[in-house]
């Protein structure tokens, strides 16, 4: 895992760095600006542009700190022999921004200013654009001359890279909206040399598609700068260190026993995806408990899963429970929900189960509870956990804005209001526990955004739940392994979500 921080305490770093280790603004930008030229030099399209373009690289330089990186990354362009460098500078650049400068003048660097007849024609012609207008450190509003580099940044053809993160992210307000955030002045990068530690607010779904490939640019600041973090991004190498392994004396009974109450006319694949789910998770037996109409139909599918009436559940005992994939609306499901949620074993909530739970604006469990929501089921929950009517339209709107731009904050409140660790789905997936941990998987893979894929999430999430896991692990796990599960299917192209399922058999296999 890798700590995340804050904008905030990112825009003390330099601070810190200097306190501690004297080291200068000037030095911090030469190790960024150093580490940033490795990363370009290391991708296959920055390599393609720089030598194939009368103007490689062209950098759209702010007054503050990120305008000073770039300029620092084209003067070590220049050194390392790099032809076609210009920077279009702001006039009112700040001290160290201004050294940076002279340097990267003196070095060969073409300088401009946004008001000259040129600029245009040369942003339309640079094969690679630095976006260095501004960052973390950003704030107030926006300048004359910040409007006039973005313009110029929003015509580039060329690859657009982020020196740190992308201009016009900014962090929310204390009034609950993003400082001066205009969805038009936005910029999407296809590169974001991201100086580590790595920024939250960067994987926040309201702005994260506008990085692009995230790239940490380490050694900059000392490895324990995120000390003290609540925010962690997940990764790969992370699985290992996570997943239990199988005793090679354990009988299936070791391995928990999983009760699922899904599926509905209409939506009995919902019910056996998530059951087969399960069963790939580890899970030693699954039992199915279903609208009698649909018993038939659903044991011709599970094989190895048992199927039962709901009016007949027979005497087995589960260790954990999944409640929701295609269960439908009907009158007796908000019952059995009230049922599940007094019982003792842990519990998953997902899909129709959290809109009957929305419905409950005061429920707050005292046993593990796991909610899987779409940011769409998402808002009925945050609105209940801030107090708000369903129908007010107006706050509503707020509530989306901080599910896509202030999610750590709203994940933490919704988590602590109904005591549950909770799971917000999307191309990045966000996991928050009770205590306000949070955890980010960063997805970004549109293959998974298929029928049934939220379905087999939520049945592995069980599936770990009832082997014993704890609901923040089994979470965690169950991402994890959703997510490379899709990496590996869409090798072959598009799939459906049932071809997940042997490679999460695989993944979530691993011996003593």
């Amino acid at each position: 895992m890798k700590a995340l921080i804050g904008f905030e305490k990112s825009k003390a770093l330099d601070s810190s760095a200097s306190a501690l280790y004297g080291l200068s603004e000037d030095l911090l930008m030469n190790a960024a600006a150093m580490g940033m030229l490795n990363a370009l030099q290391e991708n296959s399209f920055a390599k393609q542009a720089v030598i194939n373009a009368s103007i490689s690289v062209l950098a759209l330089v702010g007054y503050g700190n990120n305008g000073g990186d770039a300029l620092a990354l084209l003067r070590h362009l220049a050194f390392s022999g790099i032809c076609g460098l210009v920077a279009v500078v702001q006039k009112d650049l700040g001290t160290v921004t201004l050294r940076r400068l002279s340097e990267a003048s003196l070095a060969g660097v073409k300088i401009v200013y946004p008001d000259e007849p040129c600029v245009r024609d040369l942003v339309l012609e640079a094969a690679l654009v630095l976006d260095g207008i501004s960052g973390t450190g950003f704030s107030g509003n926006y300048r004359p001359e910040m409007l006039q580099l973005i313009s110029l940044l929003k015509m580039a053809e060329g690859k657009i890279v982020s020196v740190d993160i992308p201009s016009g992210i900014y962090p929310f307000s204390a009034s609950g909206k993003p400082k001066d955030h205009n969805r038009e002045l936005s910029v999407k990068a296809e590169l974001s040399l991201s100086v580590a530690p790595l920024k939250k607010e960067s994987y926040y779904p309201g702005f994260r598609s506008l990085h692009g490939k995230i790239v940490p640019i380490s050694a900059v600041f000392p490895h324990d700068a995120a000390s003290g973090s609540s925010s962690w991004l997940l990764e790969e190498e992370d699985l290992s260190a996570f997943l239990p392994s199988l005793e090679p004396d354990w009988h299936k009974g070791q391995r928990g026993a999983l009760f699922v109450y899904a599926g509905a006319t209409g939506s009995s694949g919902a019910a056996s995806l998530s059951c087969k789910a399960a069963q790939a998770a580890g899970c030693g037996s699954v039992t199915l408990l279903a609208d009698g109409e649909l018993v038939s139909t659903l044991a011709a599918c599970l094989e190895s899963q048992m199927v039962r009436p709901l009016s007949d559940p027979g005497t087995r005992k589960s260790t954990a429970i999944l409640a929701g994939p295609g269960w439908g609306l009907k009158k007796d499901r908000e019952v059995i929900l009230d049922e599940l949620l007094l019982a003792p074993q842990p519990l998953v909530l997902d899909a129709d189960a959290l809109r009957l739970l929305a419905k409950k604006p005061k429920v707050k469990s005292k046993k593990a509870l796991v909610l899987t929501p779409h940011p769409g089921e998402f808002l009925d929950l945050a609105l209940n956990a801030a107090n708000i009517c369903h129908d007010d339209k107006i706050a509503a709107d707020m509530i989306k804005d901080r599910i896509a731009y202030d999610t750590c904050n709203i994940l933490a409140e919704c988590s602590a209001f109904y005591n549950a660790v909770i799971v917000l789905k999307g191309y990045v997936s966000w996991i928050c526990e009770p205590s306000g941990q949070c955890f980010v998987w960063d997805g970004m893979d549109a293959s998974l955004a298929v029928a049934g894929s939220g379905d087999v999430l939520a049945g592995v999430m069980a599936g770990f739940l009832a082997r014993g896991l704890h609901a923040g692990l089994s979470a965690k796990l169950a991402v994890m392994i959703h997510g490379l599960s899709g990496r590996m299917a869409r090798q072959e192209g598009f799939y459906d979500a049932a071809m997940l399922l042997p490679h999460i058999a695989r993944l979530s296999y691993k011996e003593k």
